[in-house]
């Protein structure tokens, strides 16, 4: 009977420890979503308020260097948007992927036109990425 006893307990100590393990693990793993998506709003909103104040320079260190022009070819493709009068500019939504690694930020343009008496409503879908423990712009192609 001790030999049993002792069998047990050792069992119940292994079990223990086995599910302790897997507690601690599974909670390391959870993403803290509210916090991807409470970093990722505050980087979009700091990149539109420079692209509408015309910081290039600042918005082009913010963007995803795979497939980014030269500074002297993306300051045209930037100020395009200078050709809308562009009343403001919201964040509407944010998606964040499963992992936390990539995003997309929906953001709300009310543009005035000559023509209309309210503003014009836009909405556009901006892709981010997560690479070296910050949100990288993705520049539309």
């Amino acid at each position: 009977m001790i030999c049993f006893s002792k069998i047990v307990v050792k069992l119940f100590t292994v079990i223990s420890s086995i599910l302790i393990i897997m507690i601690v693990h599974a909670s390391a793993d959870t993403i803290d979503r509210q916090g991807i998506k409470d970093t990722l709003k505050d980087t979009a909103h700091k990149y539109w308020n420079l692209r509408m104040q015309q910081d290039y320079e600042a918005t082009y260190k913010m963007e995803d260097k795979e497939g980014l022009p030269s500074f002297k070819d993306y300051v045209p493709r930037v100020q395009a948007i200078k050709k809308f009068n562009i009343k403001s500019h919201s964040i509407k939504d944010i998606v964040v992927d499963d992992k936390g690694i990539s995003g997309i930020v929906t953001i709300e343009f009310k543009i005035l036109m000559p023509a209309i008496s309210k503003p014009f409503i836009q909405l556009l879908d901006d892709k981010w990425v997560y690479k070296d423990e910050k949100w990288i712009h993705i520049l539309p192609q």
